[in-house]
């Protein structure tokens, strides 16, 4: 293995593996940039090779690679059109190392997140289960998100949870190459 780039494999509950796991990348890139000192380290990972690097701010990035867009990788349970989903709401369904389930509403504050997050998490759609991101554009550069985690409302949303609907925020209104995304602890 060429040197700077490490293994990782990821473990969801009950020992089930994952391609990947946005929260778990940076928390080992932060334990292996601390132990070496560096700023910025690679992770071979079942999703392929994961880059992270440490911010400014002492926070840590890792760049999730390009969403799964394919029915069969994400997972689901068959064939659909992964920008329409048979499902409440026109959900996105994108894959970034687990299943995830983006909805597009209104307004994310008044959605609720634990019961519907939890309804679309075990939908026979989604054998692996699925996150749930409930995402409002308030701007043409400006997004809200409130996140469902397999089994919880997220604390933080993962990193992950931010590339699925990235490629789509064109399509709901949001342009440019910068833009703000707005949450906050409890989803």
């Amino acid at each position: 293995m060429p040197r700077g780039r490490f293994r990782a494999g990821f473990l969801e509950r009950r020992w089930q593996p994952r391609r990947a796991c946005g929260n778990a990348t940076r928390c080992v890139s932060d334990l292996v940039m601390a132990g070496l000192g560096r700023e910025a380290v690679r992770l071979l990972t079942a999703r392929g090779e994961l880059q992270a690097r440490r911010l400014d701010s002492g926070l840590v990035s890792v760049n999730m690679g390009p969403p799964v867009l394919d029915w069969q990788a994400i997972p689901l349970a068959h064939e659909v059109d992964v920008l329409h989903l048979p499902l409440p709401g026109d959900p996105v369904a994108v894959g970034m190392g687990n299943p995830h389930c983006v909805i597009f509403v209104a307004d994310a504050e008044a959605e609720d997140v634990a019961g519907r997050g939890a309804v679309q998490e075990h939908d026979p759609l989604f054998p692996e289960r699925t996150n749930v991101e409930f995402v409002s554009v308030l701007g043409p550069d400006h997004l809200r998100m409130r996140v469902w985690e397999r089994g919880r409302a997220s604390r933080w949303p993962a990193a992950r949870a931010h590339a699925p609907w990235r490629w789509r925020r064109i399509c709901a209104g949001c342009r440019g190459e910068r833009w703000r995304l707005m949450w906050t602890a409890g989803g």
